[in-house]
């Protein structure tokens, strides 16, 4: 935060980080699995439950 307080410089595709981009990635599938969120088609189920009850 002190070379970019505003934190304008995005860092994630400098190759330094890309070590921990992956192992990031990995724990974050391996937690997705475990609480059974399958991403975008957890959203998406959640978003069309939502506007059946809405409608009731």
């Amino acid at each position: 935060l002190k070379t970019d307080p505003y934190e304008l410089n995005n860092l994630a595709a400098e190759e330094s980080h890309q070590k921990t981009k992956t192992r990031l990635s990995k724990e974050l599938d391996h937690w997705m699995k475990q609480q059974g969120d399958t991403g975008m088609q957890s959203e998406l189920s959640v978003k069309k439950h939502k506007t059946m009850q809405h409608r009731k």
